[in-house]
């Protein structure tokens, strides 16, 4: 329940372009920020050791891929570039597909996290 709670204020409303944003009005958090507050959620209540924030990505890549979307969207989601000639030829930006792609994994968290609170009892109230 207190991770929940951290990430839900890292998280903020979506006011602004920055999924996490720095108590510095319009700017993102740094890495060392979030790296900190994560570890005090995690490591610090024994739930996970030697936890990085990038764990997080790999995480994500391997949730799209269990979820049956390509390597090339994953690799769009995680803001990486294409590469090759190919990258030269193909301009288009994903979208749409990244736009799914993260709908059907917070989805699938959503019911991942609700399914485990009722196995543990809790409330499902965020």
């Amino acid at each position: 329940m207190a991770c929940r709670l951290v990430a839900l204020e890292l998280i903020g409303q979506g006011k602004n372009e920055y999924v996490i944003e720095s108590p510095k009005k319009g700017q993102p958090v740094n890495t060392t920020s979030l790296a900190h507050a994560l570890n005090r959620c995690f490591v610090g209540n024994g739930i996970i050791e030697n936890f990085r924030p990038h764990d997080l990505r790999r995480t994500a890549a391997t949730g799209l891929a269990r979820l049956g979307y390509s390597n090339e969207v994953i690799g769009r989601v995680l803001n990486h570039t294409l590469n090759g000639v190919t990258a030269i030829y193909n301009r288009y930006q994903y979208d749409d597909q990244i736009q799914e792609a993260l709908e059907k994994w917070t989805e699938l968290l959503e019911n991942e996290t609700l399914a485990q609170q009722k196995q543990m009892g809790e409330s499902d109230t965020y």
